[in-house]
Parts: C-alpha cells; sequence; structure tokens
C-alpha cells in the first residue's frame, strides 16, 4: 500500500494553483533583428545572440513543391539533395567540412512553399559555413553532372520507399489529393511521384536551379555570435557577386474551399482502423489562422479537449483522437485523426465525432479552454526561443516571417491575435471554414491479398476547379552584383581556431531529508528544467511483468489522491507546465519544465505526481487499452518490430536487457499489470533514498533549494532496501545467425545487425564512441556512404550504440529497396569484416571523428535540456562533474591505435545476429544464399515458424 497523502504544504500550493494562469505577455516576446537587402537582392537577416559561441546559418530560398510543374513533381526536393553534392570549388559530399568543424543542427529540407538549409557552426567557422552556401547558391551547376543526377535520385527513391513503408505512411498524400483540386499547388506531396523522379532530366534540374536559385529569391538569416555590421560585410563578401536571377511568379493564397463532403477508403500495413477527416482552411497570413489553432487545441489538442474527453474517457471508442491546424503558406488543412478500438464501428466514432462537433460549432470554446489553449500557444513559442537555430530556433522563425510574409516579426502579428482572440472570434472563425466540406478517409488493415501500391495508384483526387488565383511575378528591379575580391579557386577558408565549450558549473546541494540536488544555471529563458532520476529502468523489469517500469512511469501524471488525471492535465495546461515520466534501460525518471512565474504551483503539481500516484483502475484500464493497441502498432512498424525482435535475441530472454528495447512489454504482461504491481514498483524504486534530483535552467542554488525543500523535503523512505538489479555478462555468440520476419508487401527491408558492446563505464568508451563514429555515426561515415552515396540503394544506414551500465547493444540499421536486401546485407557484412581485418580505420579517419566531436561541443550544449541531459548522464554512468568540460582533453588525447584496436575488439562479423524484416516471397531465399549464418523465420513474437 501507498503511504497517504500528508504533506499539507503541497496541498495547499496545489489549491492555490487552481486559480493560477500562466500566459507570457505576448508584448515582451521580442527576436531582435536588423535587416538589409544586397545590391544583388538578397534579403539577409540578422539575430545578435552572445549567449554561446555559435552561429547558426540559414538560406531559404522561395520555392518549394507548389511551384512544381506537372509532370515535375518531386523537383524542389530532387533538387535539395543536389545541393549537398557539391559545388564547383569544393567537390564532394557537402557534410565533409562541416563535420570536421563540428556543426551541429545541419540539414536540409524541402516543404510546399519553401526550400531551406541550414547549419549552426562555432563563431570561428561562420566564413567557413557562408563560403560553403554561397559556392553552392552562385557555382552549381558546373558540379551537378549525370552521375550527381542518378546518385540522388536513387536517394530519394528510397526515401521515398521508406516513407511508404511506415504505417499510414501513404496517407498524406491521399489527403491532399482529395483535399485540394488538381490545379491547386498543394495537391501533390512533396517527395513526388516515382514515374516523375525517374524522368528527371540533368537539363530538367539545372533548369529549376536557373528559375528559382537566384539571389532575389532567397532569404539569408545568420543569428548567434554576431554583430550586425559584422555580417553585413561577410554576406556581401561570399554572397554579392552572385546573380539576382530572374523575377519568380509568385503563387498567390488559395483555400479552395469545398462544400460537398467526400469519402475515400485506403488500406495499409496497420493494426487498427484509424479515421482521418480534413477541412481546408487559410494561410499563414490570414488572421483567422490562429484562431484556428485554438479551436484545434478546443476540440482535439490533448486529454482535457473534447474529443479525447468524449471519445476516450467517456464512450471508450478509440485510442487516441487529435486535432490540429496544419497552416501552410497559400492555404491550411484542419486535421482530425482517430484511431479506433478494435471491433468498434468507425461509423459510431463518426456520429460522435459529427456531434462534438456541431456542439462546438454551436457554442464555441468555453472561457477556460480558451485561456489554456492561449498559454499553451504562448509558453511554447518562449520554450522555442533558446536555440539560435536547427529546425527551430530563432533563425527559422525569422526566416519563416520574412520568406512567407515580407516580415521577419510576422510572429508578434500572430500573437498578438491569439492574446486577443475572444470566444466569440474563435467560434467565428470556426463556422467559416470547419462547417462543411469535408473529407473523410478511413484507413483500414490490409487483407492478405491487398495490393497496395495498386491501390494507392488508383486514387485520383479530385479535378481542377475554377477561382485559383493567377500568380504574380516581382518587377524586375534594379538589382546589380558586387565584383567580389574573393578567390574561390584558393579553396575554403580555413579554420585554425575554434572557440572553448561554455558550459555552466555544476554545483551541489542537498535536501532537508538528504535528497541530492545537482544544479546547471542557465539563464537564457524564463524557464527551469527538472528531473528527478531513480536507479530502475527496464532493467528492473527482471522478475517483473514486462513493461512495468515503462507502464509505471506512464501512469504518474494519471491521477493522483487528490487530482484526477484531467484535473492534472489542465493544472499543467494553466501553468504552462510540462510534466512527463519515462524510463530507459538503467533509469526511471519524472521531469518538469516550468515557466519561471509559475515554479511554485508547478512544483507543488509535480511534487504530487512523483510522490502520491493513485493508480486508480479505470485510468490503468484507459492506458492499458492504448498501451496494447501501441505493441500492435509497434508490430506493423519495420523498425520498432526489430527493435522489439533483436534483443532477446542479442542478451538472451532471461536478462534484463533481454527486452523489447520499446519499453512496451508483451502484450500478456500488459494485460496482467495490476494496481498493486504498479504500486509495488513505485514503492521499491520511486523513494527518496533512491532519487536525485537535477536542476538546469533559470535558477540558482540558494534559490531552488527552499523551493525544493517545500515539496520534497520531508519525503520519507519506505522500510526496506532498494531493490537489487542483475545486469549479468552475457558472453558473445559462438556463430552468426540470421532471423526473417514476413512483412508484404514492404517497399523496403529492414535490416538490422547486432553485436554486444562494452558498458558506457568501461574505460575504453571514448574508443569505441570514436570508432564507431567513422563506421557508422556520421554522415561521410563507411557504411553510409556506401549504401546511400555509392550504391544509392538506402536514404541512409547507420550504427547505433546505445548507452548502458551492462554491456551495451551495437546496431547497424539500413532500410534498403526490397530487391537490393541480400545485396545490402553483403556491404554491412563486408563493413565489418574490413573494419576488423584488412581495412582498419585510418588515421585521417579517426581523426576526423576526434575533430567534430570537440569541435561539436559549443553546439551541443546549446540548449537547457542538453545541459539536463548531460547532468542525468554523468550521475546515470558515474562521471565527475568536469566531465563535460575535459571532454575536449580526453578526445584530443585518444590514441589512434587504441581506437583501432577497440573498433577490431568491437566489430566482429562471427558473432552478428542480423533481423531482417522484408517481403519474404522476394528476399528469403537471396538472403539463405548469402550464407551469413543459420537462418530462421520467426513472426512478431520472436516466435520460430521455420
Amino acid at each position: 500500500m501507498l503511504k497517504p497523502f500528508r504533506p499539507a504544504i503541497v496541498a495547499g500550493l496545489l489549491a492555490a494553483s487552481l486559480a493560477a494562469s500562466a500566459n507570457p505577455g505576448t508584448d515582451v516576446i521580442d527576436i531582435p533583428y536588423t535587416r538589409f537587402t544586397l545590391p544583388n537582392g538578397l534579403t539577409v537577416v540578422v539575430n545578435e545572440d552572445h549567449k554561446a559561441p555559435v552561429v547558426a546559418v540559414s538560406v531559404w530560398y522561395h520555392v518549394g513543391s507548389a511551384d512544381e510543374p506537372a509532370g515535375k513533381t518531386g523537383f524542389a526536393h530532387l533538387f535539395e539533395h543536389l545541393m549537398f553534392s557539391g559545388s564547383e570549388h569544393r567537390k564532394g559530399t557537402y557534410f565533409e567540412p562541416f563535420e570536421r568543424v563540428g556543426a551541429t543542427d545541419m540539414n536540409g529540407t524541402t516543404w510546399f512553399d519553401r526550400t531551406n538549409y541550414f547549419q549552426t557552426v562555432p563563431t570561428t567557422a561562420l566564413d567557413m559555413a557562408l563560403w560553403m552556401e554561397s559556392d553552392r547558391m552562385g557555382h552549381l551547376l558546373g558540379a551537378i553532372g549525370q552521375a550527381e543526377l542518378d546518385t540522388q535520385r536513387g536517394v530519394v527513391q528510397n526515401e521515398k520507399r521508406q516513407g511508404e513503408n511506415r504505417p499510414y505512411g501513404r496517407v498524406y498524400e491521399n489527403l491532399l489529393l482529395n483535399s485540394f483540386p488538381a490545379n491547386h499547388p498543394y495537391q501533390h506531396n512533396t517527395i513526388g511521384s516515382m514515374a516523375d523522379l525517374e524522368a528527371a532530366s540533368l537539363d530538367d534540374v539545372k533548369q529549376w536551379f536557373r528559375d528559382y536559385y537566384g539571389a532575389t529569391n532567397t532569404t539569408l538569416v545568420i543569428a548567434g555570435d554576431i554583430t550586425p555590421e559584422i555580417a553585413r560585410e561577410k554576406a556581401l563578401k561570399f554572397f554579392g557577386d552572385i546573380a539576382p536571377g530572374q523575377p519568380v511568379p509568385r503563387q498567390q493564397p488559395w483555400t479552395a474551399p469545398r462544400t460537398a463532403s467526400t469519402r475515400g477508403i485506403q488500406h495499409d500495413h496497420v493494426a487498427q482502423t484509424r479515421v482521418y477527416r480534413s477541412w481546408n482552411t487559410p494561410g499563414l497570413a490570414d488572421a483567422d489562422a490562429p484562431l484556428l489553432e485554438l479551436a484545434a487545441s478546443a476540440l482535439g489538442g490533448g486529454k482535457t479537449s473534447r474529443l479525447y474527453q468524449r471519445l476516450v474517457y467517456q464512450d471508450k471508442l478509440v485510442d487516441d483522437v487529435s486535432v490540429s491546424a496544419q497552416t501552410f503558406n497559400l492555404a491550411g488543412l484542419f486535421v482530425l485523426s482517430a484511431d479506433v478500438k478494435n471491433g468498434v464501428e468507425p461509423a459510431r466514432v463518426e456520429d460522435i465525432i459529427a456531434e462534438e462537433w456541431a456542439k462546438f460549432l454551436a457554442e464555441g470554446p468555453t472561457e477556460d479552454e480558451l485561456a489554456r489553449a492561449k498559454t499553451g500557444v504562448t509558453s511554447s513559442f518562449v520554450r522555442g526561443l533558446e536555440k539560435v537555430g536547427g529546425f527551430g530556433g530563432k533563425a527559422t522563425i525569422l526566416a519563416e516571417g520574412q520568406v512567407y510574409r515580407g516580415d521577419p516579426a510576422a510572429y508578434k502579428t500572430d500573437l498578438a491575435r491569439i492574446a486577443a482572440a475572444t470566444a466569440d472570434s474563435v467560434k467565428a472563425a470556426a463556422g467559416r471554414w470547419l462547417a462543411r466540406g469535408d473529407y473523410t478517409l478511413t484507413v483500414l488493415p490490409a487483407k492478405p491479398d491487398t495490393d497496395l501500391a495498386a491501390e494507392s495508384a488508383a486514387v485520383k483526387g479530385l479535378p481542377a476547379a475554377d477561382g485559383k488565383p493567377a500568380a504574380k511575378r516581382a518587377p524586375a528591379g534594379e538589382f546589380r552584383t558586387v565584383a567580389s575580391t574573393l578567390d574561390r579557386s584558393k579553396g575554403l577558408p580555413e579554420v585554425t581556431a575554434f572557440p572553448d565549450l561554455s558550459f555552466p558549473k555544476v554545483q551541489r546541494g542537498k535536501l532537508k531529508n538528504g535528497i541530492e540536488v545537482i544544479l546547471a544555471e542557465r539563464h537564457t529563458i524564463p524557464v527551469t528544467q527538472i528531473q528527478l532520476q531513480f536507479d530502475a529502468g527496464y532493467a528492473a523489469d527482471l522478475g517483473r511483468k514486462l513493461g512495468t517500469a515503462s507502464f509505471t512511469a506512464a501512469m504518474l501524471d494519471e491521477g493522483t489522491r487528490a487530482l484526477d488525471s484531467v484535473e492534472i492535465a489542465k493544472r499543467k495546461e494553466r501553468l504552462g507546465a510540462r510534466i512527463g515520466g519515462g524510463a530507459g534501460l538503467d533509469s526511471s525518471s519524472i521531469g518538469l519544465n516550468a515557466l519561471n512565474d509559475q515554479l511554485e504551483p508547478s512544483l507543488a503539481l509535480f511534487a504530487d505526481v512523483v510522490r502520491n500516484p493513485a493508480f486508480r483502475q479505470t485510468d490503468i484500464d484507459r492506458i492499458r487499452a492504448q498501451w496494447l493497441a501501441g505493441i500492435a502498432q509497434e508490430k506493423t512498424q519495420p523498425n520498432s518490430l526489430a527493435m522489439r525482435t533483436l534483443p532477446p535475441l542479442l542478451y538472451g530472454s532471461d536478462h534484463a536487457y533481454g527486452i523489447p528495447f520499446t519499453g512496451s512489454g508483451t502484450e500478456a504482461a500488459i494485460g496482467a499489470l495490476t494496481a498493486e504491481d504498479l504500486a509495488a514498483f513505485h514503492r521499491d524504486f520511486y523513494r527518496p533514498d533512491n532519487a536525485r534530483i537535477l536542476v538546469a535552467g533559470d535558477t540558482t542554488l540558494e534559490a531552488i533549494i527552499p523551493q525544493l525543500d517545500r515539496v520534497f523535503g520531508d519525503w520519507q523512505a519506505p522500510a526496506g532496501a532498494v531493490p537489487k538489479k542483475n545486469v549479468a555478462e552475457v558472453a558473445p555468440q559462438s556463430k552468426p545467425r540470421v532471423f526473417l520476419i514476413d512483412r508484404k508487401d514492404s517497399p523496403q527491408s529492414l535490416i538490422l545487425a547486432g553485436l554486444l558492446a562494452p558498458s558506457t563505464r568501461a574505460p575504453d568508451y571514448l574508443q569505441v564512441q570514436t570508432a564507431n563514429g567513422a563506421f557508422g555515426g556520421t554522415f561521410t561515415s563507411r557504411l553510409n556512404m556506401n549504401l546511400r552515396e555509392d550504391k544509392r540503394w538506402a536514404y541512409g544506414a547507420s550504427s547505433i550504440i546505445q548507452d548502458a551500465i551492462g554491456q551495451r547493444p551495437l546496431m547497424m540499421v539500413a532500410s534498403v529497396q526490397t530487391d537490393k536486401t541480400a545485396e545490402s546485407a553483403a556491404e554491412v557484412l563486408k563493413e565489418v569484416r574490413q573494419i576488423a581485418g584488412d581495412k582498419p580505420l585510418t588515421d585521417a579517419e579517426i581523426g576526423k571523428i576526434k575533430e567534430q566531436r570537440v569541435r561539436a561541443l559549443p553546439g551541443a550544449y546549446e540548449a537547457t535540456s542538453s545541459v539536463l541531459g548531460a547532468l542525468a548522464s554523468n550521475q546515470l554512468y558515474g562521471r565527475p562533474d568536469d566531465y563535460v568540460p575535459t571532454l575536449k582533453t580526453k578526445l584530443e588525447g585518444l590514441d589512434d591505435a587504441k581506437v583501432r584496436a577497440a573498433a577490431q575488439a568491437l566489430y566482429r562479423a562471427d558473432a552478428l545476429t542480423w533481423v531482417i524484416v522484408g517481403d519474404l516471397s522476394k528476399i528469403e531465399q537471396p538472403v539463405r544464399d548469402l550464407k551469413l549464418g543459420e537462418v530462421k523465420v520467426i513472426d512478431a513474437d520472436g516466435k520460430v515458424l521455420r
């Protein structure tokens, strides 16, 4: 039995939090910027932020799949890939010099209305980054030949196969076809069709570059450790001589609202039926767009939303339901998704959705729903301001505003509209856009004889419609190039110095009851992050029902003795707080991410969740149903299926790690879990004498200790010791083995090859990590360059070593096109044999990884969450407080010979365990012919079939 609810101070603070509401003032949210235009028409936006010695470079071209004519779908994305193939003055893969300087948050993406390229680099490497970006913007065509086109075409086609191989992976294509008319720029998806990709010629892609990659169609954002004056000088130096380009015809907003309701059915490799409904909505600049975001939150934004309350809690007809407002430049989609419980008729679910929808259209949101939705939007925005670059961060916010709306500060308009929204205005916006003209798509589990590819190809979509606005071409303008003093023939600017890592000093304290507090101050945004770490994790499931650790963690915020799950969720929303638990191999944790002005009531709620979970049977049954549905879904997804299967084969089913690495357990175990099982796990492991409190963010030790003491200081441990976990040593496999899992009609096969690596606590940890980085841990690693760039059989290939206190799992993974499954497995085997045999790692390969790891340190710890993660890892793996600050010295001092020795000991071809998921009618015999090892065919539960 759990201890009774005692701390009066916690109860008092919880009561006070009922009246508390966090809504950061939108008038104080500001991203300072300087904007200027070069003589050639290139727009430059600069944000000065000196908190870390890094600079984000983000280049946005105002072109995407919406600009593709019929017969050339996928061109924008294909060209994005070609931009990484090298330029006239710098041949070879684009990633290599960035890996050498330790770039972080590096990638390129394509969407309907833009193609962007971004990276965050050490301040001293900014010239190199600008040189690289400008060289491919102004000097690309001479570097693109048929070989480069063929390579990237193959990569993109495998990216498409990989996406379609995921459960529900063809849904978005169907939604677009049936939401927008044939003449709408958004009717086709960004990745395009296989036929169009195959037909792309060298002349086609070069013309795409000439048409859209001029300076006047481009925005460059530089954010971070730089001043506007220096940014202007560098932008002119590197980009000033690039041609302006021709004026681009600009697509105009077109919502293309529909008046009729239409329906479609699709089959897929899924475990349960899912119902989608979509409505066409206006684009980013429309005043209704933020209001529809608030409507989505009220209707289906989480467990407090109307549809979740009705369909999950009350009527128990679905396992999950969500609503999202997906807003793009020209138009948007308002999308509902509901996972129907097996045995429930989708029509029943649709009837209730229609009922709740009509009620919302008639009444609008309540004041409380609206306030919670506003807090959620604004608090999320504040959290996103911490990073300068990457997929989010300040560079992205500024670029999106400039490219789509001509205003880097367009976010302020949206935040003001959200702040000014009323229940009536949200109701009115919903009435304008969500009352008619929806498309319903029902995705059903595929039958054995269903031809998924043929079914997908048969979807024709909506016909063309009247009312499309004509594209507008911008006036030519008086743009000119500036003669450059830059001699590109000399190659890349040399980077000879690198900034030191700025990592906060780790401070320690204790609560009244002895719980240790470890703090790293980071005063960037007014947010404090807290994590309670417990010595538990999946390994604690040994001797219990598999999945107990994860299930217990998930149940913590599903109800306390004082509050039910919905009330907890509402209070989190009002406070703008994030609370959630989880488990890994060796630890369980629960975290709080709180706005500082709401830290006290947020901590009170957090402590109640940690200390007093109720484990009510109704909540257990609800989460159990979702959990079992999740396990079923895992078995339809190739990656998660393989991750369920490989660990028991590597470690043995009686080992603490011999469990599905998804952490979800098995259907039998989860089905048998009781409230007492969960209470016993909580009592055994969630206790003050088994806990550490890790804190990172905008606070001090003097401030946080008393606040933590108020809610955790009187927490006393139960009688008895914390149970000991048994993580035994496992002998390597004596011979290689192959396990095949059938997944009919898969366009790709998932190859997973596993070995055992030494513990994270082992003295050769850094040597092993360095070796794996060169083998399969970076873009330019041996494995990825072979299967992606050379053979074009995969979108990507990598080797991953998961941290663990016991022996770690090393997993080589690649999703490859079906007709190259055996050949790809042979290449993986070849690479393993070579690195441990006649082609050991070279000094250059090792040196590159050491340099990359050292130089990436300043960018790697830019975010407070990364600092908190380092604190957690240090505690879990017994590292000193100065581990991160001293990593540079440790990495630079690694002996190359010892790295090679670690690789030779690690990569053992004779001990490989292979799990290959694919269409066995096409791949089984070729794989058997490879003679990789003894071959067995198993089912999704690991049972041997033959």
